[in-house]
């Protein structure tokens, strides 16, 4: 393929993709996407990325990406992360000497391939989300000091009906006066 060498970088002579680059960009971004590691909105960022890429805007500060999308600027922010951390996109930082002072300004970016086949990653989010509401930590404890009883999981969804039924009557009798 010349000079390019699509398992490792899509073109290291450039940032611009030939139209065959694109297309596989582009398919693995969407294999990225039923394969969960990355979301519709994700896929919309990266997709507007891609086209300022090629369009000759490799240096795109997050806020004139998320101003042009209707989106946060946090939301650009961890879309770029997630896709660095799939293997999708890579950035290098730019410095500016502004009075003396070293300030960092935009990062020029640019797409890149995955070396490995599309497959479920772990967990990329900033915090872990817990899937249960209720866990050991939120249960009273048995104690000398504490007058309550244990509360086990089981307890909690034996009471459940009785709780449903409770919330439900509430609501028909409406607010109260």
């Amino acid at each position: 393929m010349g000079i390019c060498d699509l398992p490792a970088t899509l073109c290291e002579g450039g940032n611009v993709l030939t139209d065959g680059q694109a297309f596989l960009w582009r398919q693995r971004l969407r294999q990225e996407r039923a394969r969960r590691n990355i979301t519709d909105l994700h896929v919309r960022i990266l997709d507007f990325t891609q086209g300022a890429i090629e369009a000759g805007a490799d240096e795109m500060s997050h806020a004139t990406v998320a101003e042009a999308l209707g989106v946060s600027v946090r939301v650009v922010g961890d879309t770029y992360r997630r896709a660095k951390g799939i293997g999708l996109l890579e950035w290098d930082a730019q410095f500016r000497n502004a009075g003396g002072v070293r300030r960092r300004t935009v990062n020029r970016y640019r797409l890149t391939m995955p070396d490995r086949p599309a497959e479920q990653s772990p967990d990329m989010r900033r915090k872990p989300v817990f899937k249960s509401h209720l866990t050991s930590s939120s249960l009273p404890y048995s104690s000398a000091q504490c007058a309550e009883p244990v509360v086990t999981l089981e307890a909690v969804r034996a009471a459940w009906p009785a709780r449903q039924a409770r919330l439900l009557a509430a609501f028909r009798r409406g607010p109260a006066l």
